[in-house]
């Protein structure tokens, strides 16, 4: 019996559909696995919105600050009340960057590769890349008149960013057109800009003043005063 081989001319006409199907299907796993990313970020960023609103259930309806000195200067990330509602460890430290870093795997955004790498026990991720707190009122400035939002003052809470995506632990309008900063620069820490991690880099995932999270594009965040901006909230303790 004779045995059938393939030529060359059949072989390159193989390697080629393969590569037309790889190529139809790539666009469509790498959109899945984008979602993915978002819906994972989005988690974590609804957890943060709600340790967020029990800090302030148990804070006299004072939101978390952004940095306060109980002795021991707390940036929001080694807030022990709010760590706690998180599932962490209260941290000593007072240098930023170690408050920053204790924090667990699963609470730092996928899509943020500055967060760095765990200790041998999840640990040491370090949210201040990944997740930032709006620190608008304050000019991204929260060295004096640090302070929180009143929850019973709050016109739009369900319009005004708590969380959101960022390159630094603090974020700020004034840095959050894209097309100045995150298209520009990337993924670079310490710019107080939203990171436009999302949809193509077009989005940015919010965790809000009510508790509750969504993915806002580009065009919504830059300049939208309601998401950045309740005066009547704002209250200053010097």
């Amino acid at each position: 019996m004779r045995k059938h081989s393939f030529t060359l001319t059949e072989l390159l006409i193989v390697i080629a559909i393969i590569a037309i199907l790889i190529a139809l299907l790539l666009p469509t796993l790498n959109k899945a696995r984008d979602n993915g990313y978002q819906i994972s970020c989005l988690g974590v960023l609804k957890q943060l919105g709600m340790a967020h609103l029990t800090y302030a259930q148990m804070s006299n309806d004072y939101t978390v600050p952004p940095v306060v000195n109980w002795g021991v200067w707390r940036y929001w990330s080694g807030n022990t009340l709010l760590r706690s509602g998180l599932g962490l460890p209260e941290v000593e430290e007072e240098s930023y960057s170690k408050q920053s870093k204790i924090f667990k795997a699963g609470l730092v955004c996928p899509r943020a590769p500055l967060s760095g790498q765990p200790d041998g026990n999840g640990f040491r991720y370090n949210v201040g890349y990944s997740y930032g707190i709006n620190t608008q009122h304050w000019g991204g400035n929260v060295y004096t008149g640090y302070a929180g939002f009143k929850t019973n003052r709050f016109r739009r809470p369900s319009q005004l960013l708590a969380y959101g995506d960022g390159l630094d632990a603090r974020i700020y309008r004034d840095y959050a057109d894209p097309r100045h900063n995150y298209w520009k620069n990337g993924e670079t820490g310490g710019t107080w800009a939203p990171a436009y991690r999302h949809g193509s880099r077009a989005a940015m995932n919010v965790a809000f003043q009510d508790g509750h999270a969504a993915a806002m594009r580009w065009s919504e965040v830059f300049d939208n005063d309601p998401l950045w901006l309740d005066s009547n909230a704002c209250i200053r303790r010097n």
